[in-house]
């Protein structure tokens, strides 16, 4: 009897994404179809565009434009997702036909919303802020830090759900390394302030302390529970939700985070727009549908929600492959998620620690703060370079 043959539609080409197809076609025979989606198929890992503010690379040199030679064998298709059909099993585009499947993967990420924040985007345009979320903002934060002779860097960190929870703490270190004397001399000063309790909330205290630690033993100063609700370009001040109010020279901010599929399946998302899943198979409440990455509403063992990290994402998208396989017929493991990994955190020039361990470890993440050394730095560039070259080919 010939079997009918089957299409597995992935949508978005992060690190989730293109781990998913390049194991869906792996695990599926080429008469089945996998489609990956993307808007641009332009890619970069998070990890390089710290190392962008830093002045280390151009954003030319951390993009890679995924191709064929990346994934033989997966359709790639350039797109705006427009809509998304459960009951009709199709995805909706910007342009052309809409485009079938028997099961779909989510992995659109998380969008950068600038203008939830009130203000933001008129600092962003008068110079006096940035973010450090793609290349191209690193680049000009860059700039920016490089002009200072004299003032304040506030790096600003809004309430979760953020990508790689680390990074506005590296930001802060990459700045004052990028100041050099201007920083260690006392001219510019450069000052964290966070609406979280601490850094890395979701694991153990002794992470955030360590972190704070370093941070001060910098030189750099650190200011929990504050939430910013406006910026004004003008006076450059923030002001917060408590009343109060801080100056500044120069603005580094994490930018508000907004689901994109809020509004594309509006009845099973939670209240925040991301989608929930099973924590071990990511599997969503529609059937045929998962999500992995970003997107994805997963919670720990002690229910709170998982940081929104690129090694989850990746692990994401080998567990949904393989339960994509299954719910196709196919014989292949019944992979589970996990979360062994980390985040390395660069804090001087050439030297980095690591928040690292079992993320989904029951009752609660066993997760700790691995002391800076060489090796972890080394470990980042060799993750950097190995990302270029694996989806770059």
């Amino acid at each position: 009897m010939t079997r009918t043959a089957k299409t597995v539609v992935v949508l978005g080409a992060g690190a989730g994404g293109l781990t998913a197809a390049e194991r869906l076609r792996a695990n599926l025979p080429g008469t089945d179809r996998v489609v990956l989606i993307d808007r641009s198929f332009t890619v970069s890992s998070g990890l390089s565009a710290l190392g962008v503010l830093r002045g280390l690379h151009t954003p030319a040199e951390v993009t890679a434009a995924v191709g064929a030679a990346a994934l033989p064998g997966v359709e790639l298709r350039t797109g705006e997702v427009t809509g998304i059909d459960p009951d009709a099993k199709r995805v909706l585009l910007a342009a052309g036909d809409p485009v079938g499947y028997d099961a779909l993967v989510i992995a659109l990420g998380a969008v950068l919303d600038t203008a939830a924040l009130p203000g933001l985007d008129a600092a962003i345009a008068a110079g006096v802020a940035g973010q450090f979320y793609t290349p191209e903002g690193a680049a000009a934060l860059h700039r920016g830090v490089d002009q200072l002779s004299t003032g304040r860097v506030v790096v600003l960190v809004p309430p979760p759900p953020f990508k790689c929870p680390p990074a506005p703490y590296e930001a802060a270190f990459r700045i004052a390394d990028q100041l050099g004397a201007r920083f260690t001399d006392g001219a510019v000063r450069v000052d964290v302030i966070t609406a979280e309790p601490r850094p890395v909330p979701v694991v153990s205290p002794g992470v955030g302390t360590g972190l704070v630690d370093l941070l001060e033993q910098t030189g750099i100063g650190f200011t929990a529970q504050r939430t910013v609700t406006a910026v004004d370009a003008a006076t450059c001040t923030l002001t917060f939700a408590d009343g109060g109010t801080e100056r500044f020279d120069l603005l580094a901010t994490v930018p508000p985070h907004r689901s994109p599929v809020a509004d594309l399946l509006p009845g099973a998302v939670n209240p925040g727009g991301w989608l929930p899943v099973d924590g071990t198979t990511l599997a969503t409440g529609l059937p045929g549908v998962w999500a992995i990455g970003d997107v994805a509403a997963l919670l720990l063992a002690d229910g709170k929600p998982a940081p929104k990290a690129g090694f989850i994402a990746e692990s994401g998208g080998r567990t949904v492959a393989d339960q994509v396989a299954r719910h196709l017929g196919y014989d292949v493991p019944d992979t589970r998620l996990t979360a062994v990994g980390g985040c390395i955190v660069v804090v001087g020039d050439g030297v980095a620690a690591k928040v690292a361990g079992d993320f989904l470890a029951a009752p609660a993440p066993d997760v700790a703060l691995l002391a800076p050394d060489t090796g972890f730095y080394d470990e980042k560039l060799e993750l950097e370079q190995s990302w270029l070259a694996r989806w770059g080919a």
